[in-house]
C-alpha cells in the first residue's frame, strides 16, 4: 500500500498538534484513587483474586510489574513528557529551528498538565462534599451543587452550647471577656465547621451527642447545628480571657450565635481571613449581577434571602408530604430527614 505521510517535521509539531488529546487523561486521573481503593478491597475480600494478581507479575507481557505499577503508568505520562521536552530544550542550541517550537510544545503540555490537575482537585472536592452530605444528619438543602466548592474544614470548640444566644446578646459576650468571666455556665464541645464558597455549615460529632438508636443509619457521623448562606453569616472577634483563648463568634442567617475557640491565634486569623475572602467574592458576584440587572445590591440580597427561604420551604413541604405518605402506607421507608425524628428527640433529652 501507499506509505502514509504525516505532516510533522519535528517532535515539537507532534506535541503541539496532538497535545489536546492528552486531556482525555482527566477521567482516568479522577478515578485513579477510587480504582486503588476498589482493588485493595477486592484483594482483601477475595484470596483467589489476590493470588491471581501475584501470579500475573510473572506473565511474559507483564514485564515483572504488578497491576498497580501498570495502573500508575498513565498518571506518570504527562510529567514524563514535560521532562522529555525540558531535556530536549536543554540540549538544543537556541539558534536551532526546533528550539522555539520545543518551548511552545513544553508550554502547551504544562498547560494541559495544569488543567488535568485542576480537574482532579475539583473532582476530589466534589467527592468531599458528597461525603459530608452522606454523613450529616438534619434538615438542610442539597449540599452538592455544581457551583459549590469546599474551601476549608476546621475543628472548633463550641463554648456557648447550653446558652445559644442571639445576635442581640453579642454585647454580653464581650462583657464576659471584659470582666474576666469564664462563662462556666456554657457547655464545651467539639464543633466541625465547613466553609464553602457560598455556605457555612456547623455540626457536632453524633457520637458525642448521644448513643445511636438501633434503627438509626450508621453512616450518619455528624449532627447539623447550623446551615447558613455565606452572605447572610457574620463573624465577630471576641477578646481572650484567661481560660478561653482564640475566641470568635459565628452568627448565622437565623441569628443563632455560636461562640467558639480555635487551636491557635494563627488558625483564627487564617480562618477569619478565608471567611471574608470567600464572602467578598460572593459579594462581588452579587455586585456584578446588580450592575447587569441595574438593581440595588440590597434588593438582590433580599431576593437572595427569599430565594433561599422559598427553596427550603419547598424542600420541607416535599419532605412532609413524603413522610405522611410513608406513615400512611406503614411499609414505605421514611425520608432521611424524618426517619430519625424520634432519635433526635431522644438525643435532645439526653443532652
Amino acid at each position: 500500500g501507499e506509505l502514509e505521510i504525516y505532516p510533522f517535521t519535528s517532535i515539537a509539531d507532534i506535541f503541539k498538534s496532538r497535545g489536546d488529546f492528552l486531556k482525555m487523561y482527566i477521567t482516568y486521573v479522577n478515578n485513579f484513587n477510587s480504582a486503588l481503593s476498589c482493588l485493595a478491597l477486592k484483594k482483601e475480600q477475595n484470596p483467589e483474586f489476590a493470588m491471581f494478581l501475584r501470579e500475573g507479575i510473572f506473565h511474559p507481557e507483564a514485564n515483572n510489574l504488578d497491576l498497580l505499577s501498570h495502573l500508575i503508568t498513565p498518571i506518570q505520562r504527562l510529567p514524563r513528557y514535560i521532562l522529555l521536552l525540558s531535556d530536549l530544550i536543554k540540549n538544543t542550541p537556541s539558534d536551532h529551528p526546533d528550539f522555539t517550537p520545543l518551548n511552545l510544545a513544553l508550554e502547551k503540555i504544562k498547560s494541559i498538565a495544569d488543567h488535568v490537575n485542576q480537574e482532579k482537585r475539583t473532582s476530589e472536592n466534589i467527592q468531599q462534599i458528597m461525603k459530608i452530605q452522606d454523613e450529616l444528619k438534619g434538615e438542610f438543602d442539597n449540599i452538592v451543587e455544581p457551583h459549590r466548592r469546599l474551601k476549608r474544614t476546621e475543628q472548633l470548640v463550641w463554648l456557648n452550647e447550653k446558652g445559644n444566644r442571639t445576635m442581640t446578646a453579642s454585647e454580653e459576650v464581650f462583657a464576659d471577656a471584659k470582666e474576666g468571666r469564664s462563662s462556666t455556665a456554657y457547655g464545651s464541645r467539639g464543633l466541625t465547621c465547613w466553609l464553602f464558597n457560598d455556605l457555612v455549615i456547623l455540626a457536632t460529632d453524633r457520637a458525642s451527642t448521644a448513643r445511636l438508636l438501633p434503627d438509626s443509619q450508621p453512616n450518619f457521623k455528624y449532627k447539623l447545628r447550623c446551615y447558613s448562606h455565606l452572605l447572610l453569616t457574620e463573624i465577630r472577634d471576641i477578646p481572650d480571657i484567661s481560660t478561653q483563648k482564640n475566641r470568635f463568634e459565628i452568627v448565622s442567617e437565623k441569628n443563632q450565635s455560636f461562640m467558639v475557640s480555635i487551636s491557635s491565634s494563627e488558625a483564627k486569623e487564617n480562618f477569619i481571613k478565608d471567611f471574608y475572602w470567600e464572602r467578598s467574592k460572593a459579594s462581588n458576584l452579587l455586585a456584578f449581577t446588580a450592575a447587569e440587572t441595574q438593581a440595588p445590591i440590597q434588593q438582590l440580597k433580599e431576593q437572595e434571602r427569599r430565594n433561599i427561604q422559598e427553596k427550603r420551604n419547598l424542600e420541607k413541604k416535599r419532605s412532609e408530604t413524603a413522610y405522611h405518605r410513608a406513615t400512611h402506607k406503614e411499609t414505605a421507608p421514611l425520608l432521611r430527614n424524618d426517619s430519625l425524628r424520634e432519635g433526635e428527640e431522644y438525643e435532645d433529652e439526653s443532652n
